[in-house]
């Protein structure tokens, strides 16, 4: 119960009005590609279970930063920080 609340308070403790945009999108990104692994993860025998997950989220993270910088974007290392936030905290949260 105490880590459902703390997950409930982790994602009350980040306040959309002073998340810039671009950084929101990569919060979204992040956690519907980790989320989305975790319930895979669960009604298949795939072996993904939460710390697994980080691994494709951190892919698409450096992924991204990776083809911003080499096709006329600009990477960021907050964009970055930002796609693993949610992940990290969720599983740090959950294996506590």
């Amino acid at each position: 119960m105490k880590k459902i609340i703390l997950t409930i308070a982790l994602a009350l403790s980040l306040n959309a009005f002073t998340i810039a945009d671009d950084k929101q999108k990569h919060i979204i990104a992040g956690t519907l590609i980790y989320g989305g692994c975790v319930f895979v993860g669960e009604f298949t025998d795939f072996g993904l279970d939460a710390k697994t997950c980080l691994i494709p989220t951190f892919a698409a993270a450096v992924g991204k930063e990776v083809y911003d910088a080499n096709f006329g974007g600009t990477a960021d290392f907050n964009d970055f920080t930002a796609t693993m936030f949610v992940p990290f905290g969720t599983y740090t949260i959950y294996s506590w």
